[in-house]
């Protein structure tokens, strides 16, 4: 059975598919992030109001409102959770 995890917003992504979620805070550091946060916000990205995440699936990249955190339990309750030991 497929599972799907709503981000908000009408953005919906398949479990199996999320490879990473990022902290958009985290991306922002960096320069090397820029074409990416570019083609989010191009794109629409997915996020409606203040982006904090950035969920990457196996297919595309998508802005998200929901924190890591928020993103993470949803995940974890569809049973896909694989988050690394220090977002426990």
């Amino acid at each position: 059975m497929k599972a799907y995890v709503s981000l908000g917003q009408d953005a919906v992504v398949r479990a199996d598919d999320v490879v990473a979620v990022l902290d958009i805070r985290t991306l922002r550091s960096s320069p090397l992030n820029g074409p990416l946060l570019d083609r989010l916000e191009g794109a629409g990205g997915g996020a409606a109001g203040p982006c904090r995440s950035v969920v990457v699936t196996r297919t595309r990249a998508v802005a998200c409102s929901l924190s890591v955190e928020a993103v993470r339990r949803r995940l974890e309750t569809l049973g896909r959770g694989t988050a690394a030991p220090g977002l426990r």
